[in-house]
C-alpha cells in the first residue's frame, strides 16, 4: 500500500522499511502457516518435542492476517477511495483463479466441473478465496470508516476499537460467544484496520 503525504512534494511514494519487514514477515508467517495445514499433521496431538514446537510456531497465519490488514488500515486511512484499487485486486486474482483452474485440469489435478468453472471465473462473489472477499468488502467500506475516523475525537476512537476489540477478540475467547457467525471476517477485518489507521493519527497517544 501506498499514500500521498500533503506535503511531500509531486506525490512521491513513501516508504516505511520497518512496516516493508513487518509484510514480509505477514506474508512469510501466512505461507508457512498453509504449508501446515496442508501437511494434515495435529500438533496437538503430538508429545512437546521439537517438531511439535516447530509445527505450532509455523501456525501464525491468523496473525499474518491481521499484521496485513494493520498495515492497510496504517496507509489508507488517510487516502481517498479509487475504484482502480479495487479493479486491479479484482483482475489479479481473476488471473490467478483462471490460471490455476486451467492448468490442474489439464494436469488432471482437478475434476472439471462447471460449479468448479464458475468459482474460478468468479473467485470473489463465490468466496472461493475467503481472504479476498474479505479484503475487496473492506475497501469497498474503507471511504466511510475513514470519514468517521478522522472527525471522531481520540477517545471516541479508543471506544470504538476497544467495543470491536471486546465483540470480536475478547468475548469469543473468554466467553461461549462466537461472534464470527454476527459479522464474518470483514468484521475482523475492520478491527484490524481500525488498530493499524489509529497507529497512524495518533502514534504519539498509543497509551497516554
Amino acid at each position: 500500500m501506498e499514500y500521498n503525504k500533503s506535503n511531500n512534494i509531486a506525490g512521491s511514494k513513501i516508504r516505511n522499511s520497518n512496516i516493508e519487514l513487518l509484510r514480509i514477515f505477514a506474508m512469510f508467517a501466512i505461507v508457512m502457516s498453509h504449508n501446515v495445514m496442508c501437511c494434515k499433521i495435529d500438533a496437538s496431538k503430538m508429545p512437546l518435542c521439537f517438531n511439535r514446537v516447530f509445527l505450532e510456531s509455523m501456525s501464525l497465519g491468523k496473525l499474518g492476517v491481521a499484521i496485513f490488514v494493520m498495515i492497510t488500515g496504517y496507509y489508507m486511512c488517510k487516502t481517498t477511495f479509487k475504484i482502480s484499487r479495487v479493479i486491479n485486486v479484482v483482475l489479479q486474482t481473476l488471473f490467478y483463479s483462471i490460471s490455476l483452474f486451467t492448468i490442474f485440469v489439464i494436469l488432471d489435478k482437478l475434476d472439471f466441473s462447471f460449479n468448479k468453472l464458475a468459482h474460478s471465473l468468479f473467485p470473489i462473489i463465490t468466496n472461493t478465496y475467503w481472504f479476498v472477499t474479505a479484503y475487496v468488502l473492506l475497501l469497498f467500506v474503507v471511504p466511510f470508516i475513514n470519514l468517521i475516523i478522522n472527525r471522531i475525537s481520540l477517545q471516541k476512537f479508543r471506544i470504538l476499537v476497544l467495543v470491536f476489540a471486546l465483540w470480536f477478540s475478547f468475548a469469543p475467547t473468554f466467553l461461549d460467544f462466537d461472534a464470527f457467525s454476527f459479522g464474518g471476517h470483514i468484521s475482523y477485518f475492520i478491527l484490524f484496520y481500525l488498530v493499524g489507521a489509529y497507529l497512524r493519527l495518533y502514534p504519539d497517544n498509543l497509551l497516554s
